[in-house]
């Protein structure tokens, strides 16, 4: 059934009795509202916390979520999730794990990096081999991995096997396999998954999630799954390989389903609705979503275009800490977002707001810690992070295998692989093997031992001079730098520190920090643009809007077909639309005119021509062709704000 409504009504309007209910509207038409209005309303009528569970997109999103229900309905213990997060949890009872024989250990960015190098045994050109990993994941995130046709020939044969072996040697688990073992749990064992599933299911943009992600919110649910998103607003998130086709067809596959279509805008003013919705329809994207105005027309809409990025990064500042001093608008510093096209864009402005005494918070990819495990000066946030896991886990593989990858070109994969076959043989572990290796003698070592246990002694007494400390003392002992103070990034995932936490304590805490959240701080919020995802600002301001960064740069070139081409920018679009239907006042878009031109090719920017001025070569820019895209109310160009 078809319900067309405005506003969050629904929520108190739908029977509980629905088994499903698909809320589907264009940017800011309340869905995220809508959802929080039903747990209310469900609350009020008798449902107990416990059975209810919401999810959401990003971590972010969830903490956002989490204090709009805290206004709605006062303090709850209704939980609110990604889907991932429930599945760790889910995966990692003792209970679940004797059933799966899978650990929920999973595998951050920089660990999945020396995975990747660990393959190369197989043989493969590395493009090659990307590309078949990459299929794989697909594949698992599509539940195909079990499908006879799943391994097409020996090649992919041998390199799946050695995937999975890999994966058993670390007691670990790639991002990919979660959803899919966690609703293989819930389908094929009934009587230990009813302890996880809740009466009543919320999703928060739900054509984010993969497939089996959407499969294994719908088997949590017993009695009602309600499923809100937007198709134009589907952008990328830590969710691998999203599939927006199980929220297009939802009421096609499920019988019984409410789908509540939200038109009218409660969040967006009027012109930036309207300039939302001249980008859906001269950009491809989908006219069912355009949005009718309804919140009117105050709003700051502002289109500046600087000379050169300095200007731009100290105009930004200017015009942020003039929004924090209008008393006539009044905002907190976390009602301001602003997105950035790069790491370099988002450090650069970061310094100049913490100049001016304006505290940020910054997001510029997707985990929390960065780094080249080729150089140990270069990856010391990552070694303060193995450094604790060792602590906290001595025996984890994981933790292992990191300790002994950095500072070489190679993560030392090849004597990891000699190893792994010394530990295959003696049908020991990797860390038994490792111990054995370092009992024996010089002529009995396989190739490349010396290396690793040279390593793991180091290691051993590590750990050793590491027991039983606790608090500051253990997090001194984890810097990479005797003497040195822990990395601040690092330190980021650990803190607040009382002064008495365990190893185990500092890493769980650490582990589920990793993938980047915004902080509950008063502070700017900077950012991908896709990291405003699930969330609301008052202000949002996108920088660096210019050609090579919106559209990328490999758009512009010969490398793609033009439907390649066509669907990369459609999604670029997708990510401008989901951003700046997210500002409740103000929408600012900033661009330069022009840059150095080593600095200019370095980072992607697309170059007009070339100019030199004062003896220098400066690269001449173009604005976003998207901002044409956005009707008759988008501004023109000022020269400063």
């Amino acid at each position: 059934m078809i319900n067309k409504q405005d506003g969050t009504a629904w929520a108190r309007s739908l029977d509980t009795s629905v088994p499903f209910i698909k809320i589907v509207g264009g940017g800011g038409t309340g869905k995220t509202l809508g959802l929080a209005q039903r747990v209310a309303f469900l609350l009020e009528k008798g449902v107990a916390p416990a059975d209810i569970v919401v999810f959401c997109s990003t971590l972010s999103a969830a903490d956002q979520f989490e204090s709009l229900l805290g206004t709605l309905a006062g303090a709850t213990d209704v939980e609110v999730w990604t889907v991932a997060q429930y599945a760790v949890d889910m995966l990692g009872q003792p209970r679940v794990k004797a059933v799966t024989g899978r650990n929920p250990r999973i595998l951050a960015e920089f660990e999945q990096s020396i995975l990747m190098e660990d393959m190369k045994v197989c043989g493969l050109k590395p493009k090659r081999l990307r590309e078949m990993l990459k299929f794989f994941y697909k594949e698992i995130c599509e539940l195909r991995d079990k499908d006879d046709d799943f391994i097409r020939d020996s090649e992919e044969q041998d390199v799946y096997e050695t995937l999975m072996e890999n994966l058993r040697l670390r007691d670990a688990m790639l991002p990919q396999e979660l959803s899919n073992v966690a609703l293989r749990f819930m389908r094929e064992h009934p009587v230990e998954a009813a302890a996880f599933k809740r009466d009543f299911v919320l999703v928060d943009d739900h054509m984010n999630l993969n497939l089996a992600s959407q499969g294994l919110v719908e088997a949590i649910a017993n009695r009602n799954l309600t499923i809100a998103g937007s198709l134009n607003s589907q952008v990328a998130t830590m969710e691998p390989s999203p599939n927006p086709k199980g929220f297009n067809t939802f009421e096609l596959a499920h019988e019984g389903v409410e789908v509540v279509t939200l038109s009218k805008g409660l969040r967006c003013p009027d012109r930036i609705t309207a300039m939302a919705n001249a980008l859906v329809t001269s950009g491809g994207l989908r006219t069912s979503e355009l949005v009718e105005s309804g919140c009117g027309s105050r709003s700051e809409v502002r289109f500046v275009k600087w000379t050169h990025p300095n200007d731009e990064f100290m105009g930004v500042a200017r015009y942020i800490k003039h929004r924090l001093e209008d008393a006539q608008h009044p905002i907190h510093a976390h009602d301001i977002f602003v997105a950035v096209p790069n790491p370099v864009w988002g450090r650069a402005l970061a310094k100049v707001l913490d100049a001016n005494r304006i505290r940020t918070d910054l997001i510029i990819s997707r985990e929390s810690l960065r780094g080249d495990l080729r150089k140990m000066d270069k990856s010391r946030d990552l070694q303060a992070y193995v450094r604790l896991n060792l602590l906290a886990n001595p025996q984890g593989a994981v933790a292992w295998r990191s300790w002994c990858a950095f500072g070489d070109y190679l993560c030392n994969s090849n004597h990891w692989f000699h190893l792994e076959k010394y530990a295959q043989s003696a049908n020991v572990s990797v860390l038994e093997a490792l111990e054995r290796a370092s009992l024996l003698s010089e002529d009995e070592l396989f190739p490349g031992a010396a290396v690793l246990v040279a390593r793991y002694l180091e290691g051993k007494r590590f750990i050793e001079h590491g027991m039983g400390k606790t608090g500051f003392a253990l997090l001194n002992h984890c810097s990479p730098v005797r003497g040195d103070e822990p990395p601040a990034a690092f330190m980021r995932l650990v803190e607040p520190v009382a002064g008495h936490e365990t190893a185990m304590e500092f890493f769980q805490r650490a582990s589920q920090r990793m993938e980047a959240r915004f902080t509950t701080q008063d502070a700017v919020r900077i950012g991908l643009m896709q990291m405003s995802n699930g969330m609301s600002f008052d202000t949002v301001i996108i920088m660096g809007a210019i050609e090579g960064f919106w559209p990328t740069l490999i758009t512009l070139g010969a490398e793609y077909d033009d439907d390649r081409i066509a669907d990369i920018q459609r999604q670029e679009r997708r990510e401008w639309y989901a951003a700046m239907t997210k500002s409740r006042y103000a929408f600012v878009v900033s661009t330069v005119q022009k840059d150095e031109s080593n600095t200019s090719t370095a980072l992607g920017m697309h170059v007009k021509r070339i100019r030199m001025e004062d003896n220098r070569s400066m690269a001449i820019l173009a604005p976003t062709r998207y901002l044409e895209e956005m009707g008759q109310e988008a501004p023109g160009f000022e020269a400063s704000i």
